[in-house]
């Protein structure tokens, strides 16, 4: 891969979908982590941390390149509006259950749990904003 198409791949709205994306499934892997008991939450750390990490390495521009070589510009504008908006949708389903669980059983976990939710769904609000924006440009 060339620098050029790098600096393509890494620019535009589907990149901080992609981005934004794995961030938030490792803040997910991070709330069940802290929900779970046992030597699940070692695996489950771990796994988070890997699904971080690779947010910040070269994967989404990988991911970014594989979709335009396969179905071009329109899976990749579908892709930027979708994936976000999907995300936050999910996660605001779980801030409820997470609240009520904290409330009947007085778990400070839950609320961390339903804390880690809320931030994941405005962060991924905030990234639909951005491309949503950055797409009525084009």
């Amino acid at each position: 891969m060339s620098d050029g198409n790098r600096k393509n791949a890494a620019e535009g709205p589907y990149y901080l979908s992609v981005r934004i994306g794995l961030i938030t499934l490792g803040l997910i892997l991070v709330a069940l982590a802290m929900l779970s008991k046992g030597g699940v939450i070692v695996i489950v750390a771990i796994l988070a941390g890997v699904v971080i990490q690779s947010a910040f390495s070269r994967f989404p521009a990988v991911v970014v390149s594989y979709v335009r070589s396969k179905g071009g510009q329109r899976y990749e504008t579908l892709s930027a509006i979708a994936l976000p908006l999907a995300l936050a949708i999910i996660l605001v389903w779980m801030v409820p259950g997470s609240i009520d669980t904290a409330r009947i059983l007085g778990r400070w976990v839950d609320v961390a749990a339903a804390i880690i939710f809320g931030i994941g769904a405005l962060m991924n609000l905030a990234v639909l904003v951005l491309n949503l924006l950055s797409l009525r440009r084009r």
